[in-house]
């Protein structure tokens, strides 16, 4: 590490804060929605909320703490990676993660299919957007 940042967090420290952050946020308000839906779903009880089973691969847990794991993954090594490479590359690789989930949506489920020429329209138009505020902040390095 450079010797101006000894005294900095460290990539590890800084994501077991974020992971304990996560957790500590995530769990309160995850029972606080299922309690008190925000549509006109049934609430549902914390006996309820906390019987579902965690490693069913149909209707479990599993796939979301999956998601979750493979996300602090990718965290962790844009962290690392940063002191390398450089914050704003790595920032700007990062951040292409929504762009990823908007192509499945588009080619892979079809989300889009039978929309009007308008929505196409706009849809383009914000992906050329992100992507190109993606390549200002890359090639801001």
């Amino acid at each position: 590490m450079n010797k101006d940042h000894e005294d900095s967090l460290t990539p590890y420290f800084y994501n077991w804060l974020f992971a304990a952050a996560t957790l500590m946020t995530s769990v309160p308000i995850c029972w606080y929605l299922a309690v008190h839906p925000i549509s006109t779903a049934e609430a549902t009880t914390l006996a309820q909320w906390s019987s579902y089973p965690v490693l069913d691969l149909k209707r479990g847990h599993c796939w979301g703490l999956l998601g979750g794991a493979v996300w602090e993954v990718g965290t962790l090594s844009n962290a690392l990676a940063g002191n390398d490479l450089g914050f704003a590359l790595c920032y700007a690789l990062g951040q292409s993660a929504p762009m990823m989930a908007v192509l499945y949506g588009v080619f892979y489920y079809k989300e889009f299919k039978g929309v009007s020429s308008a929505v196409w329209f706009w849809l383009m138009t914000t992906i050329a957007a992100y992507m190109g505020a993606i390549t200002l902040i890359a090639l801001s390095h």
